[in-house]
């Protein structure tokens, strides 16, 4: 069989995720300055039905924070600033005087980022929040020396935000606008502060069971410099072609915004630059491969999309390699598992089990809505139980169905099992909405369990609890 264009097997990858449901947003796939695939899959709007384009725009999250880096640099150029300097030159009242602005870009800080606390999400990021509610955790004692060591910190690029807004004497919004988006061509990328209508945006889902529901609130204010732009496929590409790709400097994996990887294939090691993001929703990720002038952007409105695996497998196809894989196409069956498939299942075996109260848990859980798992009840009792996240995944039954709860980045979902084959001792199946493979097997004393990521990475665990 002749291999097919380029063009054609990247839009093969692409209708094989939306075909089974495991992709709705928008996808950009340019190769030495010419566009091979720009689309939009699934809803932009679920109540409406109303289709996604690649023209609509998406909240981008944590692509904010190169946007950011880009302004604190263009300050820079401007004489504002320089990022050797120390923070209390431009806020004398900051209590860490030892922080740098470039410390900040690098995520060397030692600030302590409360964004990632179960609190955070749980209160802070459903409020409205002015600057100096946003920044009150830089009070907070460091966690290390700056420049000791980087760990990744929202809270160094909130106060970059801050900082833009001290030097330009601008909003963060307006300096952005007049700065880095108008003159870039950029006309559908702005800061979204959660209460701009902004024409045509993705609306942003998540999914509970066999449901696409609403994702939770987050109140985009708190992010501000972090994690608070949207933008569309078509402007972000335009951003590549005029400013990325002529004034692109290699630095270390996530500073100024961007993280640093690699392909091999064929045995030729292929570098290239990334962006990722998650809130609310919305998932994106951006593959630049400056010295093949390859840029591949995919922005998701559903949050458990596999952006990141979406990505890098168009990556693959455009640098030469053969096609990967494709997600399967089930067909719903009545298949009955050979064995009890309902417990926990831990990637270590672990001895001390409470066959009590891990069966209440499980109970529980089986009746849990949306909103129970989105919040977090049930981390409690997965400390008392010794369950690490990590390491570990539920397969529970409701109303005579399957489904696996599991962690997929920083949301925990439950999603319907689909049995795909069945043989005396093994059972596999796919799940809803993301392309995840789960196969347990059973030699009649122990079943374990094998759930398999869109990206190929595997998590081998076993059950402690059957019925």
């Amino acid at each position: 069989m002749r291999p097919l264009p380029l063009a054609e097997s990247l839009e093969r990858v692409m209708e094989a995720y939306s075909s089974r449901g495991c992709f709705y947003g928008s996808v950009l796939v340019g190769l030495k300055g010419e566009i091979l695939l720009k689309k939009g899959y699934g809803l932009a709007n679920v109540e409406f039905g109303i289709a996604n384009s690649a023209a609509y725009p998406f909240r981008i999250a944590s692509f904010s924070k190169a946007f950011t880096a880009q302004a604190v640099l263009a300050l820079q150029e401007q004489g504002r600033l320089h990022i050797t300097d120390r923070l209390v030159r431009h806020f004398p009242a900051f209590p860490h005087k030892e922080i740098t602005i470039e410390h900040l870009l690098a995520h060397t800080s030692g600030l302590d980022d409360a964004s990632f606390s179960l609190a955070s999400w749980q209160i802070a990021q459903r409020l409205y929040h002015t600057a100096e509610k946003r920044l009150e955790s830089a009070n907070k004692p460091l966690l290390f020396a700056p420049g000791s060591r980087s760990m990744y910190s929202n809270l160094g690029y909130m106060l970059l935000a801050a900082l833009i807004e001290q030097c330009s004497g601008k909003s963060y919004t307006a300096f952005l606008e007049e700065q880095l988006f108008r003159p870039l061509g950029m006309d559908h990328t702005g800061n979204d502060d959660g209460r701009k209508v902004v024409r045509h945006l993705a609306a942003g889902y998540s999914v509970h069971k066999e449901d696409v529901i609403r994702a939770e609130f987050a109140d985009m204010s708190y992010g501000q410099g972090a994690f608070s732009l949207y933008s569309t496929v078509e402007d972000l590409y335009r951003w590549y072609e005029r400013h990325v790709k002529p004034s692109f400097r290699g630095d270390a994996p996530y500073a100024f915004g961007w993280g640093k990887d690699q392909f091999t294939i064929g045995g030729t090691v292929f570098p290239f630059y990334w962006l990722a993001g998650d809130v609310s929703g919305y998932t994106a990720y951006m593959v630049n491969a400056v010295d093949e002038d390859v840029c591949i952007i995919v922005l998701g409105n559903i949050d458990i999309t596999p952006v990141a695996g979406i990505a890098k497998q168009l990556a693959h196809l455009v640098l030469g390699d053969e096609l990967l894989f494709l997600p399967p196409q089930p067909q719903q069956t009545s298949i009955e598992p050979p064995f009890a498939v309902r417990g926990i299942y831990r990637s270590v075996r672990f001895e001390d089990t409470r066959e009590l109260e891990e069966n209440k848990l499980l109970a529980r859980l089986e009746e849990a809505t949306a909103g129970d798992i989105a919040n977090g009840m049930f981390l409690r009792d997965f400390e008392l139980l010794a369950i690490n996240p990590a390491e570990a995944f539920l397969v529970l039954e409701s109303r005579n169905k399957a489904y696996l709860y599991i962690r997929i980045r920083y949301s925990w979902v439950m999603l319907e099992l689909i049995p795909v084959a069945v043989s005396n001792k093994s059972i596999e199946y796919t799940t809803s909405y993301y392309d995840g493979r789960l196969e347990l097997s059973s030699d009649g004393r122990v079943v374990r369990g094998i759930f398999t990521y869109p990206d190929g990475k595997r998590l081998e665990a076993l059950a402690s609890v059957r019925k």
